[in-house]
């Protein structure tokens, strides 16, 4: 099941719109793989979702990703990506246009509000 409403956070209905449109494209993971690519993104905004603090977060993440590679074995490697964290300024304004549209106004494009 996916969580795509929780903590404002990607697009709500989103996955179960896309299982019933593209069924084809959620297959079960193979057993074993030679190459495994994690986009490790939802792992870590999952793992931190649920604890209190730093070593829940990385005990919670070394699970999922235990998990992961005990599902599907990556024969040959084993490729992990993580983007960087986003910029403040980016974050500040995302911010300020969830809250705009949960509260039914609107933000216009402008410089940031933070001081710099």
């Amino acid at each position: 099941a996916g969580r795509e409403g929780a903590a404002g956070m990607g697009v709500t209905g989103l996955t179960q719109w896309a299982r019933a449109a593209l069924p084809h494209a959620f297959v079960p993971a193979p057993a074993d793989a030679e190459h495994v690519h994690v986009d490790v993104n939802s792992l870590v905004h999952e793992a931190i979702r649920h604890v209190r603090d730093d070593d829940g977060a990385l005990a919670s993440l070394a699970h999922r990703l235990d998990t992961l590679v005990a599902t599907v074995r990556p024969g040959m490697s084993l490729a992990l990506a993580l983007d960087g964290p986003a910029p403040l300024c980016k974050l500040t304004t995302q911010r300020a246009r969830r809250l705009a549209r949960v509260r039914g106004g609107t933000l216009h494009a402008g410089p940031s509000s933070l001081a710099i």
